[in-house]
Order: structure tokens, then sequence, then C-alpha cells
């Protein structure tokens, strides 16, 4: 968590209904805030959830 907040790349591996989501979108709440321009791009194994 301390990488997603400090700004730089993570690769998360859990199993499903883990809380990925959460942990991903935490740090882009305050990105957004600060500043307009800011994105992000999550990526998800849509087979994995069929």
């Amino acid at each position: 968590m301390e990488r997603l907040l400090a700004g730089r790349s993570a690769v998360l591996f859990t199993g499903s209904s883990s809380g990925k989501t959460l942990a991903l979108a935490l740090p882009i709440g305050p990105a957004l805030a600060q500043d307009r321009g800011a994105t992000a791009l999550l990526l998800y194994p849509m087979k994995a959830l069929a």
C-alpha cells in the first residue's frame, strides 16, 4: 500500500473478492482531487471473472 500511496507502480495478485479494487482505488481519489488531469488505468482479467 505504501508504494501506491507514494505514486509508484504496483502489481497485485490475490484471489477473487479479496479487495484488489479498493487497494488500487484508494490512491486514485487523492490524486484526482489534487490534479484534475490525473489518470489511472486499471486492468482486470475478464476471462477469469466469466
